[in-house]
């Protein structure tokens, strides 16, 4: 009986864990854009109107109005000053092109 009861206890917290603690993913299309708040910084916005903040945002990138194509993940244990919008650690990020029609 008892080993019975640590195989459940066993089973039930490794699904907690992997429910608890599973990683929030993004892959969007946005723009970069300036936010005059505290100290000036860069944030993200979607087509949704969601916002997020990207602790690892390449200054290449820091361009008010660009639009970019971006993979991220929640960033875990990151404090966020800001409090602007949800804070993300970026994958991949690239400019989006745009092609004129004629």
């Amino acid at each position: 009986m008892m080993k019975q009861y640590i195989i459940v206890l066993i089973t039930t917290t490794l699904l907690y864990h992997s429910v608890v603690h599973a990683e929030q993913q993004y892959a969007f299309t946005g723009k970069i854009v300036y936010v005059p708040l505290e100290n000036g910084f860069y944030g993200i916005t979607n087509d949704h109107g969601e916002r997020f903040v990207a602790s690892n945002l390449p200054d290449l990138f820091k361009q008010d109005g660009l639009s970019v194509t971006l993979q991220a993940i929640d960033a875990e244990n990151t404090f966020n000053l800001q409090m602007w919008g949800r804070a993300i650690e970026l994958q991949d990020i690239a400019v989006t092109t745009c092609t004129r029609l004629p």
